[in-house]
């Protein structure tokens, strides 16, 4: 690339039902215009977030890169995917220094105890991909950054995300075959889609961000702008169309296009008078239904799916943790009424998500279905900094300062979870 090309970075979402491509251009530290996108039908070579058909999701990310990259005028210099699937597990970990003296509490030490936490043994057949800094507490006194705090004891809790290393490997195959030697990394879609569609405020005040996709359910929960939990629920906007499919005796299409066009996350009082016929098959006879049945239908799976994920939110301790109350995304949030569902169930403010901290055309960034691709732009973004900052001759210190200069408050204290 030439001094004067633009440095392009991408991220991929591999998802259920769609894969999705976002290509930025890095205008300066902290600044990330999108240039291109891409939205392609995986082809049912994904169920649940995994890759099962290898050969069709190549033939279909070919595509999608090839559109993506025309839009962009370039080829990317490394891309970030976005990932889910049933494989993926997160933990809390935690890590303890000891302080000499009682203090202050030094940037080497805040490094080391970081490191201690994220130290972990995981079975041959696992990936650790990625690890974000959860809090730090001094003499087991919560604090936000304990550097040059006084204490004896510093601690600090880790949010570990891993999973099995062959589909690593084959997601990793998968872009290197479409996309020669660029430099591919891994990031699970929780945090990412938190990061597309959510700024520090929402971080710093407390957020739950809930990604409704079409084979799982992706949801994090931020607070003092750290994450307090991740996970990934396989349960998505498929399972509602089965049932529908499975309800009125539809196929799975059909299924999929009536809850388009006519289906609600609650149902209305007046569904009862309102009929709407059903989709048949040469030589059926025609069918209707009370649109009352459907949406009933729908909102039972979709209240199922907020509510295991608030029993997972109260048995952690966390239900006072989001007072900036839920951010949807994800394909599944366009789901009508599906906000007013959201805050039945949860009892807090609710809103569709759009892109966060990137300049584009609005087309791009009121789509929540890329808030997990815009966020591994960020983070792909955050990790390609600190992997060149740690490159530099320095001494900790001396990164550690620059790189907060750098970042300013685009990452917000994502900072911290800088590795050394």
């Amino acid at each position: 690339m030439s001094p004067t090309e633009p440095e392009l970075i991408a991220a991929v979402e591999i998802g259920t039902a769609h894969i999705r491509c976002l290509i930025a251009e890095v205008v300066d530290s902290v600044t990330l215009q999108i240039v291109g996108h891409a939205e392609v039908s995986s082809m049912k070579s994904v169920e649940k977030g995994d890759l099962v058909l290898m050969p069709m999701a190549e033939e279909q990310l070919t595509l999608e890169m090839a559109k993506a990259e025309e839009m962009a005028k370039g080829k990317p210099a490394y891309i970030t995917v976005s990932l889910s699937g049933s494989h993926l597990r997160s933990e809390v970990q935690e890590g303890f220094l000891p302080i000499p003296g009682g203090g202050p509490i030094s940037n080497d030490e805040l490094v080391t105890v970081t490191s201690n936490a994220r130290h972990t043994s995981l079975p041959n057949n696992q990936e650790l991909i990625s690890d974000f800094t959860r809090s730090f507490a001094v003499d087991g006194r919560p604090v936000k950054l304990p550097t040059n705090m006084h204490g004896h004891k510093l601690t600090c809790e880790v949010i570990l995300t891993y999973g099995e290393r062959q589909v690593f490997n084959s997601v990793r195959s998968l872009i290197e075959h479409v996309h020669g030697d660029s430099p591919a990394s891994i990031l699970p879609s929780p945090f990412c889609a938190a990061m597309g569609v959510t700024d520090d405020d929402d971080r710093e005040g407390g957020i739950l961000v809930i990604d409704l996709g079409a084979g799982t359910t992706d949801y994090s929960l931020w607070h003092g702008n750290n994450p307090m939990l991740a996970e990934v629920l396989c349960v998505g906007v498929n399972h509602v169309s089965n049932d529908i499919s499975l309800a009125f005796n539809i196929t799975q299409p059909d299924a999929q296009r009536l809850l388009q066009s006519k289906g609600g996350a609650i149902s209305q009082k007046d569904g009862s008078s309102r009929r709407i016929e059903l989709p048949t098959h040469p030589g059926q006879a025609p069918r209707l239904i009370n649109q009352a049945a459907l949406e009933v239908c729908v909102e039972l799976r979709l209240r199922e799916i907020f509510e295991v994920i608030a029993a997972d939110i109260h048995r952690h301790g966390l239900d006072q943790h989001f007072p900036k109350g839920i951010i949807l995304c994800g394909g599944g949030s366009a789901i009508r009424d599906l906000s007013r569902l959201a805050q039945e169930v949860f009892n807090c403010p609710v809103r569709v998500g759009r892109l966060s901290g990137f300049t584009c055309l609005e087309t791009v960034r009121d789509n929540p279905a890329f808030a997990a691709c815009a966020g591994a732009l960020k983070l792909g973004h955050l990790s390609t900094m600190i992997d060149e900052t740690n490159a530099e001759p320095s001494n900790s210190r001396e990164i550690f300062e620059e790189f907060k200069r750098a970042l300013g408050s685009m990452f917000g204290s994502l900072k911290n979870s800088v590795k050394f």
